[in-house]
């Protein structure tokens, strides 16, 4: 396993591939770089996204979860940049329209910030949680012009 880390404006992002393809990318408190191609494109398409040169990913995604939360990752990478949907909304595209809760706890547990649009996600009532903190989905909302 290699990983890399990449200071970003919403803190130091871990990035970590098994040599094939992207395994995690989660906020840090930073450490030693050993990283590879992957992750290297990785950090590449990141700053290009920080930096309002790329709105999508053209990366080997491989998050470790079960295979709904799988169903519920693969349901987030169809989100378009500058654009959301609730988690009733994910839940029904997942395949199970009354498991909010369980594409709530999918979505909690994304191992790939950022890359697999977790922040894309709000509740009914308005922005929702994230597992990265509320200021960062905060930061990710108004970078894209989501609107909420």
């Amino acid at each position: 396993m290699a990983c890399e880390y990449f200071r970003s404006p919403v803190g130091v992002l871990k990035i970590c591939s098994d040599t094939e393809s992207i395994t995690e990318i989660s906020i840090s408190d930073g450490g030693e770089s050993v990283g590879d191609t992957i992750t290297a494109e990785a950090v590449r398409q990141l700053r290009e996204y920080f930096n309002e040169e790329r709105t999508e990913f053209n990366l080997p995604l491989k998050p470790n979860g079960s295979e709904f939360q799988k169903k519920v990752w693969n349901v987030l990478l169809n989100i378009p940049y500058g654009e959301s949907l609730t988690y009733s909304e994910a839940a029904e595209l997942a395949g199970n329209k009354k498991a909010c809760r369980a594409v709530g706890n999918a979505v909690g547990r994304n191992p790939i910030l950022i890359v697999i649009p977790c922040h894309r996600v709000k509740a009914k009532t308005g922005l929702g949680g994230f597992s990265a903190g509320i200021e960062v989905k905060k930061y990710l909302v108004k970078k894209e012009n989501i609107k909420i």
